[in-house]
C-alpha cells in the first residue's frame, strides 16, 4: 500500500493544519508508526473517539481520495517525499498530505516571497503588486499567493507576466475554479510553480479552510510582503505566521487616512520592514546562498533567451503565447471580463471611462484589464488606454 494513503487517513482522522495533528505527530513520527503501535499503549496517548478511529484501521476513504486525486490529474505529496519542501518540515502543524499539480522541486534552494492583501484591493495596490513582483519574479525569485481575487491573483499575473515562477496555495480542492474565471490562471502557474492545497479533490472553500491555508504561504517562503490591508484582515494572520515560524514580514506603507493602511501601518509599527521597490525585499537576502543562486539562474535564462534571438525579459510584451490561448479560453471569462472585453476595440479607451460606461470602480476595471492583458487578449498602450490585442 502506498505511503500517502496512511497520510491522507492521518489528516481525516487528527485534522489539517491543527494542534492535535502536529501533538500526535511529534509523539509517533508517522501515521505508519502510529498504526504499528499496540492498541494498550496508545490509551494513554488518545482521546477514546481517537483510538476508537485507529483502531477501525478504515483506509477506503483515503484511497478513494488518491483515485480522486490522480482522476483530476494531481499527485499527492507527503513528509515522506524528497520533493517535500524542508522550510514545511519546520513548520507548526505541517501538511500532512499535499494535493500538487506542478512542481515545488528546488524551492529550498531558492527565495521565495509571499505576497498577501485585501481582495478588494484598489488601483494603489494593484500598481504595488504589479512594481514589486514583476521586479522581485525578474531576480529568480518565486511569487507564493493565494490565488485569491484581488491582490493574490494580482501577485500570480504580476509574476507570469515577468516570466517568473509563481506557487499559488488554494483553501478548496485543487480541481475548482474558485474564484471563479482563475483556472487559467493557475494552468500558466502549473508549468514554471506549482498549484498545491491541503484538502482533498472537491471539496468546497469553506471560511475556516483560509486561515489554516495562510501558515502553509508563510511556511514555503522566507519572507512575506502584505501590500494593502486593514486592521481585520485575513493577510495579519499570514503575517502572523511568519513571524511564528521565523519567516520576514515586509510591509507596503500606505496613507493613514485610508482603512487599506490600517493593517499595514500596524505591521510597519511592530517591526515589518517597509518596502517601496523589489530591492527593498532583495537587500535582506543578499548575502545568502540561495540570492547568489537566484541570479546565476536568472543570468543563465537572459544568456539562452538572447543566443537564441529572443528579447530581454524586461521588453516581454506577455507571459502567456498564443499556442497557451485555448479556444474556450473566451467562455471561461467571468462576466466582468465578457463585459470589458466587449467594450474594447482596436481604437484605445481609458480606464476611467471604462468605468463611467460598466459602473464598476476604476480599480476593478484596471484589475480586469490585467486579467485580459495576462491572457493575451488586450494589449496596455500606454496614455492612449487599453485596446483589443
Amino acid at each position: 500500500m502506498e505511503n500517502c494513503i496512511f497520510w491522507l487517513w492521518f489528516a481525516d482522522t487528527f485534522g489539517r493544519g491543527t494542534r492535535r495533528s502536529h501533538e500526535v505527530l511529534e509523539q509517533f513520527g508517522t501515521p505508519q508508526q502510529l498504526l504499528a503501535c499496540p492498541m494498550e499503549n496508545l490509551s494513554f496517548a488518545l482521546s477514546k473517539t481517537e483510538l476508537e478511529r485507529v483502531r477501525r484501521r478504515d483506509l477506503e476513504p483515503a484511497q478513494r481520495q488518491l483515485e480522486q486525486a490522480r482522476q483530476a490529474g494531481c499527485r499527492v505529496l507527503t513528509p515522506e517525499d524528497a520533493e517535500y519542501p524542508q522550510r514545511l518540515h519546520n513548520i507548526y502543524a505541517k501538511p500532512s498530505a499535499l494535493f500538487i499539480r506542478g512542481s515545488l522541486a528546488g524551492l529550498d534552494s531558492r527565495i521565495a516571497i509571499g505576497v498577501v492583501g485585501a481582495r478588494q484591493v484598489d488601483e494603489y495596490g494593484l500598481k504595488a503588486v504589479a512594481l514589486l513582483c514583476e521586479g522581485l519574479a525578474r531576480q529568480g525569485v518565486i511569487i507564493v499567493s493565494g490565488m485569491a481575487i484581488g491582490t493574490d491573483l494580482a501577485a500570480h499575473r504580476a509574476a507570469i507576466k515577468a516570466e517568473g515562477a509563481t506557487i499559488g496555495v488554494l483553501g478548496c480542492g485543487i480541481d475548482l475554479d474558485y474564484p471563479k474565471g482563475s483556472r487559467p490562471v493557475k494552468e500558466i502557474a502549473e508549468k514554471n510553480g506549482a498549484v498545491l492545497t491541503e484538502y482533498p479533490v472537491g471539496m468546497p472553500g469553506h471560511q475556516g479552510n483560509f486561515p489554516q491555508r495562510n501558515r502553509i504561504i508563510s511556511g514555503l517562503c522566507n519572507g512575506v510582503l502584505v501590500v494593502r490591508a486593514d486592521e481585520y484582515s485575513g493577510s495579519l494572520i499570514t503575517a502572523e505566521h511568519a513571524l511564528a515560524q521565523g519567516r520576514d514580514v515586509f510591509a507596503v506603507p500606505g496613507r493613514i487616512d485610508e482603512p487599506l493602511s490600517r493593517g499595514v501601518n500596524k505591521l510597519l509599527r511592530q517591526g515589518a520592514i517597509p518596502v517601496s521597490c523589489a530591492e527593498d525585499v532583495l537587500a535582506e537576502y543578499q548575502h545568502q546562498d540561495s540570492f547568489r543562486a537566484n541570479l546565476f539562474r536568472q543570468e543563465q535564462q537572459e544568456s539562452t533567451r538572447l543566443r537564441a534571438g529572443s528579447r530581454p525579459r524586461q521588453k516581454s510584451k506577455s507571459a502567456l503565447p498564443q499556442q497557451e490561448l485555448s479556444s474556450g479560453l473566451e467562455e471561461s471569462l467571468t462576466g466582468e471580463q465578457q463585459e470589458i472585453l466587449a467594450l474594447l476595440t482596436q481604437q484605445p479607451a481609458h480606464a476611467d471611462a471604462i468605468a463611467a460606461r460598466t459602473g464598476q470602480t476604476v480599480a476593478q476595471v484596471l484589475s480586469t484589464l490585467t486579467e485580459l492583458e495576462l491572457y493575451g487578449l488586450v494589449e496596455n498602450r500606454g496614455l492612449l488606454g487599453y485596446a483589443l490585442a
